[in-house]
């Protein structure tokens, strides 16, 4: 039998992991969805960077 402390330590990580791999795609989808409409506007000013750009910078 492991101790009660040990097995709580253990099991809290997992939570904020489980919790975080299911809010992560709506984090995601979000983000991108602000982000895309904020490069879309400023579009005709400046051609937005590729990913390699991003990347390096």
């Amino acid at each position: 039998m492991r101790h009660p402390l040990g097995s709580s330590l253990l099991v809290s990580p997992l939570v904020v992991l489980v919790v975080a791999l299911a809010l992560a795609p709506t984090l995601a989808h979000a983000f991108f969805e602000q982000f895309f409409q904020h490069s879309e506007h400023h579009q005709q000013a400046q051609a937005p960077p590729t990913w390699d750009e991003q990347l390096e910078a």
